[in-house]
């Protein structure tokens, strides 16, 4: 029902509503206890009662009445936005327009855009022309974030700094270019627009210095978090970019020069997220952890661990943990040499994980193969991820003669190893659902290992 109201000296109200061929009339005093009158006329068809509606608006406009549009809330239209009705996302875009809100603009701004090549570039200077109700406090970090919206809402967010822009921290100078991600992760969590934030993905924590994620943690245990949050990432950085990283020890042989090596960041264990993590879809972290120390996870569905140096513990917490919905896991440990196929035979025996599709064993080297082909889920399968293992020519003869075993896959993923162009070739037709992108050469696999030796003595 349409609202005008006329603010003279008797300060009086007039509601219009059509109903097919029926309009309904209620009028009255603003603040009166009474009644509104009400009243109905019927037309002969909704065409007229619709032309009947609007002559009578017209007219009151011109007299100096003017339309009440209430102030839409998100509550009015939550369950349905959260479904992902597009039709409601149009109708509380529109009325956050008739009140002027930009967000009500952006949501219509990629609703028009859908798929357009250019939709995120647009998206994001729209943004940018109007950082204060989009970002708040978060303005001028924008080089610290990486962010995705969807229907004018943060469907994404990813908070970091960039070690490579830190300055030497063994002299003992600052970086005040960058703000630790421990500052900017409260403001983000309660701004507005992180209402219906699905995926929170937490980088290099600070501007090369610590290397912990503990804050991190502390912080995200007494925050409150968004609603509908179903993916954590910590540690959303590649090794590339923690190389020039600059790392500082508390040993006193170790402060006289500057270490120049790539260190993860620190993580003792999961457990401080005990009670926020139950409702995670996605949980994957790349960082030194130590323990897990979650209990079971019912609702997960996705989890990666990247881990440069694994302890036993977090094996045998694997092998007693159950995750009755995961589909895919990835298990990453570069620098583990106490870890044993037969280990992960173990975790992969099946039973923890029974609807596991997806698999991913990398960093181990040719121990990775080695488990896959031990694990009784194999047939199970669908995708086996063998990336980054630096298998080379001498697996790819085993490989060929387990073919069978592997010919059921939807994909065999074996990239970023060192296998040789006719080695490839030889493998791609034994194994046509093999992927082989981006190998290395020897050279760059050696100097890669004994970067990992280096950090580990």
């Amino acid at each position: 029902m349409r609202r005008f109201e006329q603010k003279t000296p008797v300060h009086r109200f007039w509601e219009i509503e059509q109903m097919g061929a029926e309009l309904t009339f209620r009028s009255g005093r603003v603040g009166s206890r009474a009644f509104p009158d009400e009243k109905e006329e019927s037309y002969r068809n909704a065409a007229e009662a619709k032309r009947e509606a609007e002559r009578l608006v017209k007219s009151r406009l011109e007299n100096d009445w003017v339309e009440i549009v209430e102030t839409p809330t998100v509550t009015d239209f939550e369950a349905a936005l959260v479904a992902g009705d597009q039709a409601q996302w149009a109708v509380f875009a529109d009325r956050l327009q008739a009140e002027g809100d930009p967000r009500g603009e952006l949501i219509a701004l990629q609703h028009s855009l859908g798929k357009k090549r250019d939709a995120k570039k647009r998206t994001l200077a729209f943004v940018a022309s109007h950082e204060d109700t989009f970002l708040g406090a978060l303005s001028g970090h924008g080089e610290q974030l990486d962010l995705d919206w969807r229907n004018g809402y943060l469907h994404a967010a990813g908070l970091f700094c960039d070690p490579r822009e830190a300055s030497d921290w063994s002299a003992g100078d600052d970086d005040d270019s960058q703000v630790p991600v421990e500052d900017l992760l409260p403001v983000l969590l309660a701004h507005e627009s992180a209402r219906f934030l699905r995926v929170l993905a937490v980088g290099w924590p600070e501007p090369g210095s610590d290397c912990t994620y503990e804050p991190i943690v502390e912080l995200l245990r007494h925050q409150v978090w968004p609603k509908y949050l179903d993916a954590l990432v910590l540690g959303d950085f590649s090794d590339s970019t923690a190389l020039s990283s600059v790392a500082r020890w508390d040993e006193e042989e170790w402060l006289e020069e500057a270490t120049e090596l790539d260190l993860w960041p620190d993580l003792r264990s999961l457990a401080p997220l005990t009670g926020k993590v139950a409702t995670l879809r996605a949980l994957s972290v790349r960082a030194n952890l130590r323990r897990l120390e979650l209990p079971t996870l019912t609702k997960l569905q996705s989890l990666e661990l990247h881990v440069q140096h694994v302890e036993q513990g977090l094996v045998a917490e694997l092998l007693a943990w159950k995750l009755p919905a995961l589909t895919s896991l990835v298990l990453d440990f570069p620098h583990s040499p106490s870890i044993t196929p037969a280990d992960f035979a173990q975790v992969l025996h099946g039973q923890r994980f029974p609807n596991l599709t997806r698999l991913g064993l990398c960093g181990l080297g040719p121990r990775a193969l080695d488990a896959v082909s031990l694990a009784p889920m194999l047939p199970k399968l669908k995708v086996v991820d063998l990336s980054g293992n630096g298998l080379g020519d001498d697996e790819v003869t085993g490989l060929i003669a387990q073919r069978a075993s592997f010919a059921h896959l939807d994909k065999l993923l074996l990239r970023r190893n060192v296998l040789s162009k006719e080695a490839s070739r030889e493998l791609k037709l034994a194994l046509p659902n093999v992927d082989l992108a981006h190998q290395r050469t020897r050279r760059q696999q050696d100097r890669l290992e004994q970067r990992y030796d280096g950090v580990m003595e």
